[in-house]
């Protein structure tokens, strides 16, 4: 099999994913919608959604956690949730605007099980956990406690209670995979189960635009790939991987290096007559654009800013988590999805250690990413001009 590929896309669509239809019987009843209520460190919600006995599954959580950590503790915002459907599973983050694709333990599992309880109990043995010799109530269920060892970089306890229609009471974590962050200890609990409640498909293809996707493989207790299992021959895995590659930003053109600095000249002209760093680079594939602004705050004061421009080209493909991933230290305020002259992007601000930022981030699917930040707390109007004004969008 050829490495992992990583990929980014607009809209999601894998109808030959979906249309895989197996005698997976995971629940003893046709489908629910379980909420959660998180304590502990966490708070939040986490909503379960199960439909066709658990051969489609979406598990969402949404929230804050205390970071537990030398000196003043603080939340961090948490928004991820998990699909598990046909063969495939699809962890989605979207607070840092990724997603993981792997195999869908569910289906391989549970496919083969003589009823329910067996799936889930071979589910469970799949994701490390054990059964233990503890049965205690919750509510009004006994449950079986399960108790799962995790190591990863630090070792962490995780335990949840089970009860006969192999519905989850109660979660305690210490560690959460799709956060990947120790040190914070949160407990689930049951708030509600419907058993009647409609559920919408599009909980079942809730695939976020703008985000990173990436495929990765992944391997049974036996240490066997599913890759195999999973695609029939290295050509079906080279279909599926092109259903994203059409929706990667693929810049097609290369800029003109003296159009280039007369335009971010002239704009620089506009507000302080010298650009600190032109940074017109072939090597990387990356051009940096920095100069200062003044603008009059009030009628004292003069507030010196920054610009960042940033343009990659000539690359096979080129993904906005490039871009993104420059946030991981900010605290976004607010986040827009927008379209300039037909291409799509981002808005963005908030603050960045401490400092106030706003930024576009933006792909024109046939030429370049563009990069365009200023130190400062701007409307999106104001940025969309700035940004016209550079002329960056005519190369």
């Amino acid at each position: 099999m050829k490495k992992p590929v990583l990929f980014i896309i607009a809209v999601f669509l894998l109808g030959n994913v979906f249309a895989q239809s197996e005698n997976i019987k995971i629940y003893p009843f046709k489908k629910a919608i379980i909420t959660y209520k998180l304590s502990g460190d966490y708070e939040g919600m986490r909503t379960l959604y199960i439909d066709d006995f658990g051969a489609k599954l979406a598990d969402y959580w949404e929230g804050s956690f205390e970071k537990r950590q030398p000196g003043p503790n603080t939340r961090v915002p948490f928004k991820f949730h998990d699909i598990f459907i046909g063969k495939l599973k699809y962890q989605i983050n979207e607070t840092d605007y990724s997603a993981m694709i792997t195999t869908n333990p569910y289906y391989f599992y549970a496919k083969d099980a003589a009823n329910s309880k067996t799936a889930m109990e071979t589910i469970l043995m799949s994701e490390h956990f054990e059964k233990t010799d503890r049965i205690e109530q919750v509510g009004d269920d006994k449950c079986t406690v399960w108790h799962q060892r995790i190591s990863f970089g630090a070792s962490a306890d995780n335990y949840i209670w089970l009860n006969d229609r192999n519905i989850v009471c109660k979660y305690e974590f210490s560690f959460l995979m799709q956060l990947q962050y120790p040190y914070a200890f949160g407990v689930a609990t049951i708030d509600k189960i419907d058993f009647d409640s409609e559920i919408p498909n599009s909980i079942f293809s809730d695939f976020p635009d703008y985000i990173f996707y990436q495929y990765a493989q992944s391997s049974d207790q036996q240490g066997n790939s599913f890759d195999d299992q999973v695609f029939s021959s290295d050509e079906e895995k080279q279909k599926f991987e092109e259903k994203f590659k059409t929706k990667a930003f693929v810049p097609s053109r290369d800029i003109n290096e003296d159009t280039y600095q007369k335009n971010v000249q002239a704009f620089s002209d506009l507000y302080i007559g010298s650009m600190v760093d032109p940074g017109f680079d072939d090597g990387n594939g990356f051009i940096n654009s920095q100069f200062q602004i003044k603008e009059s705050t009030d009628s004292t004061k003069e507030e010196t800013m920054l610009i960042d421009i940033r343009n990659r080209k000539n690359l096979e493909r080129v993904y906005l988590d490039d871009y993104k991933r420059g946030f991981n230290d900010f605290t976004t305020k607010v986040y827009e999805k927008i379209e300039i002259d037909g291409k799509k992007g981002i808005y963005i601000s908030g603050l960045k250690e401490g400092e106030p930022l706003s930024a576009i981030i933006l792909n024109d699917k046939d030429k370049y990413c563009i990069k365009f930040e200023v130190y400062g707390t701007y409307n999106q109007d104001e940025m969309v001009k700035m940004l016209k004004q550079t002329k960056i969008l005519d190369l």
